[in-house]
């Protein structure tokens, strides 16, 4: 029996940035001043966690803020094994993690997988990093697997790509941007935000 239950809705902590609440309570604006150059970094981290096994159906829609300047920017939106990190690549991260993002160098979003044993795998999803699309991410697996599949939507196109990730070691949703070298301001802005846990 796979029963699902919703664990968290909307449950976001805002650190080291400048936050806006516009509209409904799901919505979330996160963005840097340029004051802080290539210091700069948007991240947020919820208590939501999954562990190894367990099945669960995780949606957000959220779209990159500021970014459009700022080509060289990096981050990844889904999961990691604890707290948000620093301003890295995620393919530099030294914990397990999964969702979708970019390194400094590529010019799409990438469906990202990085396991315990260090293994990583980038899927291009064809999208470009750009501020005009908004993006509906989901993440879901069964009961008694590490199988994740990860479906990215693009609703400003409708275009849809899938991939599917085997990996047990993510447990806390991490969603972060960092600026890298270009003194902008960066950010994104998060609609909504779901997770539902099986028993």
């Amino acid at each position: 029996l796979f029963i699902l239950q919703t664990y968290l809705t909307n449950a976001i902590s805002a650190i080291e940035t400048q936050s806006d609440v516009v509209g409904v309570v799901s919505y979330r604006k996160y963005l840097t001043t340029t004051a802080l150059g290539n210091l700069a970094i948007v991240r947020e981290g919820s208590f939501g966690r999954i562990y190894s096994n367990k099945g669960f159906h995780y949606e957000m829609r959220f779209k990159l803020e500021n970014t459009a300047s700022a080509s060289d920017w990096r981050g990844l939106f889904g999961f990691r094994t604890t707290s948000v990190p620093t301003n890295i690549n995620p393919t530099d991260d030294s914990q397990p993690f999964l969702g979708i993002g970019a390194d400094s160098g590529d010019t799409n979003l990438f469906f990202i997988s990085k396991l315990f044993s260090g293994t990583i795998v980038k899927v291009d999803t064809g999208f470009p990093k750009s501020t005009t699309n908004e993006l509906h991410l989901e993440i879901k697996r069964l009961n008694g697997t590490n199988t994740n599949e990860l479906t990215l939507k693009n609703l400003s196109t409708g275009d849809t790509v899938t991939t599917v990730f085997d990996n047990g070691g993510i447990t806390t949703i991490t969603n972060y941007v960092s600026n890298n070298t270009s003194a902008q301001a960066i950010g994104f802005s998060i609609q909504s935000i779901r997770l539902n846990l099986s028993e």
